[in-house]
């Protein structure tokens, strides 16, 4: 029997999409000059509904004692690596899931008048939620690594693979819904698949790396029970598929955003699922 359930994993899998999705927006919007704003409106508004799921998956997976307990570890160590997680998940929450959406809401729908001409605090609140989101990307697999567990502890790479699929997640969040939103915006479109393109290579490079230089442990992945859904899971429908399918029809945003956002979930399954001991 697995310590942990699939609940982990989904909680895992959304809470690093949250982070993403604010990082990509953000720095879309900085990096085109405000041409992207909005992509850092929808990844902004993506923040706290993804966040709230992930909280109720995180209630949902602990007993009552251990929620209690949580707590109470938290304030005894809180600087511990899944505490820090948590503290760092509270502040994005609260700047990139509440703070930044309601500048936008003021400046777009007049809603909250006396937070409407403060474009320059959002800049800069901004710039703390990116550093905040690359904190809520990696924590998850930063615990991991932490653990007793060879899969996990053996290379120093897995952080950077949890980065590095949770990028590639908020990239195809955001694009999914610009896809499937009425008011087009082609450019915006093209622009966020050459950097799905971009970031699933990068990713699937990050991986390669993890899982050939676990050694023995990393073997359960390359050629053991988690072979099939390494190979063709991750690597043949998560990322050459979303790539295949972004040259091959312009007009196919949504099934690779799909197809690239389930590479990522079996990504993060089997990670934790192929370390995790049997007892």
């Amino acid at each position: 029997m697995h310590h942990w359930n699939w609940m982990l994993v989904v909680e895992m899998f959304l809470g690093g999409m949250a982070g993403a999705c604010f990082f990509v927006g953000a720095l879309a919007d900085f990096f085109s000059k405000g041409k992207y704003r909005r992509l850092a409106k929808i990844g902004s508004f993506c923040v706290l509904p993804l966040v709230a799921v992930t909280m109720i998956f995180l209630l949902l997976d602990l007993p009552l004692t251990r929620v209690i307990y949580f707590w109470h570890f938290m304030i005894i160590k809180p600087l511990s690596s899944m505490n820090m997680g948590v503290w760092i998940l509270i502040p994005f929450t609260v700047v990139a899931g509440v703070l930044i959406p309601a500048i936008f809401l003021a400046e777009d729908k007049g809603i909250l008048p006396f937070l409407k001409g403060k474009e320059g605090l959002r800049k800069v609140l901004s710039v703390i939620g990116i550093i905040l989101g690359v904190g809520v990307m990696g924590y998850s697999g930063v615990i991991l690594a932490d653990k007793a567990v060879s899969l996990w502890g053996t290379s120093i790479f897995l952080p950077a693979t949890w980065v590095a699929v949770s990028v590639v997640s908020g990239i195809a969040l955001i694009r999914l819904i610009l896809s499937l939103s009425s008011e087009k915006d082609e450019e915006a479109e093209g622009a966020l698949s050459k950097a799905l393109t971009m970031a699933l290579i990068i990713a699937a490079i990050a991986i390669l790396i993890f899982a050939f230089s676990s050694g023995d442990a990393g073997a359960i992945l390359i050629s053991g029970s988690y072979a099939l859904a390494f190979w063709l899971g991750v690597v043949a429908i998560g990322i050459v598929a979303p790539i295949v399918v972004g040259f091959a029809a312009k007009n196919m945003g949504a099934v690779s955003s799909v197809l690239a956002l389930l590479g990522v979930f079996l990504w993060k399954y089997i990670a934790l699922y192929g370390g995790i001991p049997l007892h």
